[in-house]
């Protein structure tokens, strides 16, 4: 049974401020869920594989296949600042 001192306690571990009122709807919604997960448990599951997701996934990215090379040129192309045939970047080690 969920009551004012399980809502209290569970309000002091999150460290969460409630107020009378806070404290009674949440112990009616918690005592709801416990209830609803009850009527689960009852459910005959035999047979039924278990599932990560509810839902089937699929990998929506194409497959990571190596392609063709980049010249230094090319690489360096888009680079804001290059050096040398190398990317430049600023200090960040003293």
């Amino acid at each position: 049974m969920i009551d004012i001192a399980l809502v209290d306690k569970i309000a002091n571990v999150a460290r969460i401020e409630m107020n009378d009122e806070e404290k009674k709807e949440s112990a009616k919604s918690l005592a709801e869920m416990l209830d609803y997960v009850e009527e689960l448990t009852k459910i005959d599951t035999t047979g039924v594989k278990p599932a990560a997701y509810m839902v089937a996934s699929h990998d929506v990215l194409r497959d990571d296949v190596a392609g063709g090379e980049l010249s230094q040129k090319e690489a360096l192309k888009n680079a804001p600042l290059a050096k040398k045939g190398h990317f430049a970047i600023p200090k960040v080690i003293g």
